[in-house]
């Protein structure tokens, strides 16, 4: 929730998912509401960006990550 907080106070458009489904179901309601980027894991201060579109998945930082978003 602290980093939608962060997100959010930079103004980006975020939100989570609200209940506790599985993956692939949280994927496609991404792609159904044209979500293009999901963070499936934060570990370490380390976010799994995940490029719907494309499925390419990276580990970055939150300042990599504002800048893959951005």
């Amino acid at each position: 929730m602290q980093t939608i907080q962060k997100l959010r106070g930079l103004n980006f458009k975020a939100e989570m998912y609200p209940d506790a489904a599985k993956v692939d179901k949280q994927f496609k309601h991404a792609e159904r509401r044209g979500i293009p980027f999901v963070v499936k894991e934060i570990l370490d201060g380390m976010y799994t960006l995940k490029n719907i579109t494309s499925g390419e998945q990276t580990q970055v930082s939150f300042d990599s990550l504002i800048e893959k978003i951005g």
